[in-house]
């Protein structure tokens, strides 16, 4: 069983997970406390932006109140202050004790534009052998608020840190397209990543690079995964050769195989994935991508040619009915599965062909 605990005070840390118990139950049915991961936070300050605050009230002066003439300056701490109030005599005159008159109270405030950020997390495990515990501590740039740093150490004296990159690292910040990145303020996506253990000096494990491109305007996705293990050269892991202009991948061949992804449904949903054929053979068959993921409904008929003009091709085909789900997948042996909703969208009934394979019943609790 796990009890999440959460921060109910000081209002920045608020919803912020703190604490995680998980317990299990021993041989006489006691909970007995199996593990804890505590977090703690901090403020990182970016600026502070200054405010005004203006409030409409109303008073009520005595009678006959007068004072003598007031310089500008006073006039203004007239405006501002409001226990100056009796001096009103002077612009308004002179006033009965029914008379009132509206009066704006100002006053000055700072708003802090600090953020809450993860600074440590303690994962301790009990176990039969012994505690072990986790400690990880992150750093963050200061413009970003992006962990730059992750050190990770054990209680039986293993350390290891994990060195991120970003677009807005010196690094790569005045590099194209990784300047188009942070203009557009597409600064999240961790471009490289190293882990290094840590002894008397660092030594370096493994870096994972994930080189970026501008495939369309404001379209920026991955084209290269490369990762490189101790000082080893790289190797392409992955590569994401084509998009559409919402950014959907079509096209990404992953240590030498290729799948091809088609989408519909006006670019919401994959409706195709397909193995062992090549982008200009689907092109050939569906026409233009762009046309066939913009149409509201996908041409089922052209969907169909792809397993029969391409039969050395691996095709699974996937139905939806749009803001509710998937409706149906045809796997490459041309076995369906079907999928139900109930009338507020939940799933209730899987069906292999006419064969219910899967129901789902909902119950409101004490039902």
């Amino acid at each position: 069983m796990t009890f999440p605990r959460l921060h109910t005070w000081r209002r920045w840390k608020s919803g912020n997970l703190i604490e995680t118990l998980v317990q299990r139950r021993d041989e006489i049915g006691n909970w007995v406390s199996e593990r804890i991961i505590r977090n703690e936070y901090e403020l990182l300050s970016r600026t502070k932006l200054r405010n005004l605050s203006v409030t409409k009230t109303t008073f009520y002066p005595p009678s006959f109140v007068r004072i003598g003439s007031l310089s500008t300056t006073d006039l203004d701490d007239l405006i501002l202050t409001p226990d100056l109030f009796e001096r009103l005599d002077l612009i308004y005159g002179r006033f009965e004790h029914s008379r009132s008159f509206p009066f704006f109270l100002q006053d000055r405030y700072l708003i802090d534009t600090s953020t809450p950020v993860l600074s440590e997390t303690i994962d301790s495990l009990w176990t039969d052998n012994g505690n072990f515990v986790k400690n990880e501590s992150y750093a963050y740039d200061s413009i970003y608020l992006k962990p730059i740093s992750i050190v990770q150490t054990t209680s039986d004296g293993e350390m290891l840190e994990i060195k991120n990159e970003y677009a807005f690292s010196d690094a790569y910040k005045n590099e194209d397209p990784y300047k188009g990145m942070i203009k557009n303020n597409i600064v999240s996506p961790i471009i490289e990543r190293q882990e290094y253990k840590k002894k008397f000096e660092n030594v370096l494990l493994s870096t994972q690079k994930l080189s970026y491109k501008q495939f369309y305007p404001k379209v920026f996705k991955p084209s290269e995964f490369m990762i490189s293990f101790e000082s080893n050269p790289f190797y392409l892991k992955s590569k994401y050769s084509r998009y559409d202009s919402h950014g959907n991948p079509l096209c990404i061949t992953s240590d030498d195989l290729t799948t091809i992804y088609l989408w519909g449904y006006s670019y919401q949903y994959p409706v195709a994935e397909i193995r062992n054929a090549s982008w200009e053979q689907v092109e050939s068959i569906i026409g233009d991508a762009e046309a066939f993921a913009a149409a509201e409904i996908p041409d089922g008929m052209l969907l169909a040619r792809l397993r029969t003009e391409l039969p050395s091709a691996q095709v699974t085909v996937y139905t939806y009915e749009p803001l509710v789900g998937i409706t149906s997948s045809t796997d490459p042996r041309g076995h369906t599965t079907y999928y139900e909703y109930d009338d507020v969208g939940r799933l209730v009934r899987v069906k292999e062909g006419e064969k219910t394979t899967t129901l789902y019943k909902y119950h409101y609790r004490n039902e």
